[in-house]
């Protein structure tokens, strides 16, 4: 398969901009600056900048790569130049400036290496994420703009008579049992909804339905922090979900593949403690004022909490 041409950093114009921002640095800091700080303050922001665009590249050709792997596992008839695209689409919102945490290298961590249908979960799963971008990638709001919209600075799952005939939604929406007209909540899977939404309509020209459901339901079972309901943990309601849908939309799912899809997070404790850990820091980062927002202190904590649950999880 032909990986699609990335270009390097140009460094004529690398060159260029180093000089604009030596002129703009010399502005601010007043002519008397020494010349030799002035030098390298512009020389590190044009190395920091060249760092970004490699590391960009890296992480593209990286997901493109584990596209093509699990494309070709699921036996999915797709063309190179298809999953370049969702490659794009996938590394742009995840090396935006305000990620720290949930990054490439996270989703790459998370999805493993042996499994397509957790693989591809894994590279979607942190694609939306409001609260750290403080927004939606303009190329991600393309799968979401159908399906939601925003009332009262809130995210809201359009009404009924609003929403398009789409089979692959309604498996969406009810994989993570919402309901159409329902406002979304920062902390209690709206991210997660939105990025499975993403995820199944980016892959659904070339990925069976069961698969698109698998990765959908293995997104809804990162959401953290989720109590039992009258003796029915997460998991479970999340299994009589599947097969519901499975029966509904008249699937092959089988019952041992709807189990492995939901099973308990102690079969997994890696995996999970790598997911509650970026989202037990998210959560500290985003308390003013919390550990003075040392990123250090913060994860320390967090991986603290996050080991712990795990432990009580299993």
């Amino acid at each position: 398969m032909k990986i699609k041409n990335r270009q390097i950093p140009n460094l004529k114009l690398l060159n260029f901009q180093s000089k604009n921002r030596k002129s703009k640095i010399e502005n601010r800091l007043g002519e008397s600056t020494n010349k030799i700080v002035v030098n390298r303050i512009a020389d590190v922001s044009v190395i920091l900048l060249e760092k970004t665009a490699m590391d960009s590249k890296e992480a593209y050709l990286q997901c493109l790569e584990k596209l093509i792997w699990a494309s070709d596992r699921l036996h999915a008839e797709v063309e190179p130049t298809q999953l370049a695209q969702i490659a794009e689409l996938i590394v742009q919102p995840m090396t935006g400036p305000w990620r720290f945490f949930h990054t490439p290298d996270h989703i790459f961590e998370v999805g493993g290496n042996e499994d397509a249908i957790e693989i591809l979960a894994a590279l979607f799963h942190d694609i939306v994420y409001v609260q750290v971008d403080r927004s939606i990638n303009f190329n991600v709001s393309y799968y979401i703009a159908p399906y939601t919209k925003e009332v009262n600075k809130q995210l809201q799952i359009r009404d009924a008579s609003e929403l398009p005939v789409d089979s692959t939604f309604e498996m969406v929406i009810t994989v993570f049992g919402f309901v159409p007209g329902e406002v979304l909540n920062p902390f209690a899977g709206q991210n997660e909804f939105l990025s499975a939404l993403v995820a199944t309509k980016a892959l659904e020209h070339f990925i069976k339905r069961e698969d698109l459901l698998q990765i959908a339901a293995c997104i809804e079972a990162t959401i953290p922090f989720r109590a039992a309901e009258w003796g029915v943990t997460a998991s479970q309601r999340l299994y009589d979900r599947l097969q519901a849908i499975n029966t509904l939309f008249d699937l092959s799912l089988t019952d041992e593949q709807m189990q492995e899809t939901v099973k308990n997070p102690c079969e997994l404790p890696t995996a999970m403690s790598l997911v509650l850990l970026t989202k037990v820091r998210l959560i500290f980062w985003q308390i003013p004022g919390i550990c003075y927002r040392k990123p250090i202190t913060i994860s320390l904590v967090a991986a603290f909490i996050a080991f712990a649950i795990t432990e009580l999880l299993c």
